[in-house]
């Protein structure tokens, strides 16, 4: 069997993956205590017990330390008679001007730790020692200035951790600035025999490995007539299989495997083992003599209930601008938050941006990417309105009108402010720099980036399509989305590509995009729908005669345009026969890539090895969304089929045998990168992560991850970003596809 790598990673003496809260209390208990160095003889720890600092005696070399700079400067870590060696020429401004560190320390939460190590300097000084967090708000677990002379002490440092566990702590040395007025001439720091132990674990957290199963299905189930295929992994495994009814462990269904696939993206091999025949509703499992058993699941016509409402839900706990209450919002709970105005940037000028709801894992608030989320949602409602219902726990509910409607609505009316007198819409509003590990309420001032034609873009075509989401419960307000459509359109039409680039001091998330062809295409289409206005069709012929990017994402957004055209009457009857036939080729032809790739695939998906990149999960819905609507356009029902095995993908047909859904299934995320739940220590349910990303786009992946398939690059911890973090965006697509099978 193999480990979940996402929880348990080989390279970690515990198999664990933990979140850190964020303290505010200053570790200053700790008892630091000095003697005289004796020279004791050192037995070889055996390979199996491999101590908690690697390297710590520096016997050959300098391996598994690094140095961080930060103002200061030294030269490279290395080992002059047995011991380490620094030479440090300036010591910066702060503390960690120079710092030498060692990262994947495993701390387990109640154990009680002694660390020890030598230490000399031809200058005397004052250093500070940390146990650290690796990131985040850099939390220490103890820590300590220490008086060092020239003379090789030993010092020692005995503590408790109290916090979470984290199996990926930093040793480090602060050897900077000493802030106390003190200024250090060129000077040369010397250190060895560094050890921590583990002195008592009488109150450990009992640490539980977590073992992917070999057999994988979707976590949360299938409806009766669904068509039902188990991945299973392994080397020459036999051809046989069981189905086995969970309650009373009888065999219900025994099958035969298909020849097995050879999966490189995963670096595994794979057997699918089709079990469609089984429909009577109940619990079971499946069974293989080499490749054990899966995970117990549900059969029945309700299943996605549940998971359904959590993966919409989870807009409400975004929320912004308005109290959530502990009613509707549980552990998540929490003050109006983001209730001032914003400042436009280098303006001075303020403006009402309240409401919608927060990105991702931080608190800003984007146009491109949350007009995404706008679309998917009210896209889902207008293909299958009788998925939602008016009673899924939001402070609308039970008013007449389908909760997804309403929830959608706080982010449109916060859209609408967002649009400049001009007609032209701004980027993004956030606070200048991410904050840190905080609930919303305790973030500070927001401010307005400049108006990008990406965002006028986005905003034109998701006001087109809530005017004709609104139309028939609020009149009036879908003429005021559509009134704000056209004066973006009107914007668009006097400027060229105004490219959103970061500006000054602030730093958060850019969404940027250098073109903005596909979103005016995007928007022309959707506007040519609800209005039948010649000027539109005419802009579409004209971008169609360049590349449009295809893809329902924030970055390219032109299978939005072209799904709108393809199932718009208007658009059919105002647009030119060779315009259209080529728009829809274009459509199926992608539709037909994303078939083909599924189909040679060991778990059934549209990706090839290059495609686990940033966000892989929300690209998985994604083209799903665009198989759906090619189902639609053709009346071929192998393009839906094909997109039931992307929501199958997501909920633990996959390399990781997870869920990728937090609070679904047998095995989810944990630890997402998302504020709220770092702060409660506990994951907000309902939340899609962004899934295997072979770039290593966080500190966290590059020590943890390297050497692993693309299709399982994926960590379960709060720390990597890259893999773990959430957003709305990529929730949106989710409750499309889920809406379509539910």
């Amino acid at each position: 069997m193999k480990k979940l790598t996402a929880l348990i990673l080989a390279i970690t003496v515990l198999a664990f993956t933990g979140c850190q809260k964020t303290p505010s209390e200053n570790p200053e208990e700790t008892t630091v205590t000095t003697e005289a160095v004796e020279t004791t003889v050192k037995e070889e720890t055996p390979p199996e017990d491999l101590p908690l600092i690697q390297n710590g005696t520096f016997d050959l070399n300098a391996n598994k330390w690094g140095t961080f700079f930060s103002g200061g400067f030294s030269s490279a870590p290395a080992v002059e008679d047995g011991e380490l060696h620094l030479g440090i020429t300036n010591t910066g401004s702060v503390e960690y001007g120079v710092q030498l560190y060692q990262d994947i320390i495993p701390l387990i939460k109640g154990g009680v730790y002694r660390c020890s190590f030598d230490m000399r300097s031809t200058e005397p000084r004052r250093f500070e020692f940390r146990l650290q967090k690796n990131g985040g708000d850099y939390v220490a677990y103890t820590g300590q200035w220490v008086e060092v002379g020239t003379e090789m002490q030993t010092y020692t440092v005995e503590f408790t951790m109290e916090h979470p566990t984290d199996e990926y702590a930093r040793i480090v040395f602060n050897l900077g600035n000493t802030l106390d007025g003190k200024e250090l001439p060129i000077h040369h720091i010397y250190i060895d025999n560094v050890v921590l132990e583990l002195i008592d674990d009488s109150n450990m957290e009992v640490v539980e490995e977590i073992i992917a199963p070999d057999i994988n299905i979707n976590q949360i189930g299938y409806k009766p007539n669904d068509k039902k295929i188990a991945v299973l992994r392994g080397e020459n495994l036999s051809e046989d299989f069981r189905v086995i009814n969970a309650e009373n462990d009888e065999v219900v269904y025994a099958g035969t495997l298909s020849p097995y696939m050879e999966n490189e993206t995963a670096d595994e091999f794979n057997y699918f083992a089709d079990f469609s025949s089984v429909t009577k509703a109940g619990k079971y499992y499946i069974e293989h003599e080499k490749a054990g058993k899966s995970y117990t699941f549900e059969i029945g016509n309700d299943i996605y209930t549940d998971s359904f409402n959590k993966v919409l839900g989870m807009f409400y706990l975004q929320r912004c601008g308005e109290e959530l209450t502990s009613d509707l919002a549980g552990d998540f709970a929490h003050a109006a938050c983001h209730t001032g105005d914003a400042t436009v940037y280098e303006t001075g000028e303020k403006v009402d941006t309240t409401g919608g709801w927060h990105d991702a894992g931080d608190y800003g608030k984007y146009t491109v990417a949350g007009s995404k989320a706008a679309a998917d949602l009210l896209l889902a409602y207008e293909r299958n309105p009788k998925a939602f219902s008016d009673d899924s726990g939001i402070p609308e509910s039970g008013n007449g009108i389908p909760d997804v409607l309403d929830e959608t609505r706080t982010q449109v009316e916060w859209l609408l402010k967002m649009q400049a007198a001009d007609g032209g819409v701004y980027h993004k509003v956030t606070v200048k720099e991410f904050s840190q590990t905080i609930m919303p309420d305790e973030e500070g001032e927001v401010f307005l980036s400049p108006v990008s034609s990406t965002a006028t873009g986005d905003f034109a075509a998701v006001m087109a399509i809530a005017y004709k989401a609104y139309l028939d419960t609020d009149k009036e307000f879908a003429e005021k989305c559509l009134e704000a459509s056209k004066k973006a359109w009107g914007y668009l039409e006097e400027h060229d590509v105004l490219v959103y680039k970061s500006i000054g001091a602030i730093t958060t998330g850019a969404y940027g995009d250098s073109k903005d062809i596909d979103e005016r295409y995007y928007a022309a289409a959707a506007l040519l729908d609800v209005t039948g206005d010649q000027k539109y069709a005419d802009a579409i012929v004209k971008y169609t005669e360049k590349k449009i990017d295809l893809e329902f994402g924030w970055q390219y957004v032109g299978s939005y345009g072209s799904a709108i055209i393809l199932t718009s009457d208007n658009c059919k009857k105002m647009l030119p026969a060779d315009a259209y036939k080529s728009i829809k080729d274009n459509f199926i032809a992608e539709a037909d890539t994303f078939k083909e790739i599924a189909d040679n695939d060991g778990y059934m998906i549209s990706f090839l090895e290059d495609d686990y990149i940033w966000g892989s999960n929300m690209h998985i819905a994604n083209n799903a969304m665009h198989l759906i609507y090619a189902s639609d356009i053709t009346g071929n029902n192998s393009y839906k089929e094909a997109a039931k095995n992307h929501l199958n993908y997501i909920f633990g047909v996959n390399p990781m045998g997870i869920s990728y859904v937090t609070g679904t299934g047998t095995v989810s995320p944990r630890y997402p990168h998302h504020r709220p739940s770092q702060v409660k220590e506990t994951a907000m349910p309902g939340m899609l992560v962004g899934g295997p990303d072979d770039d290593f786009e966080d500190e966290f992946v590059k020590l943890t991850l390297r050497g692993q398939p693309s299709a399982k690059c994926y960590a379960d911890n709060a720390e990597s970003y890259s893999t773990n973090e959430i957003t709305i965006y990529w929730n949106s697509p989710l409750v499309f596809l889920m809406s379509e099978f539910k």
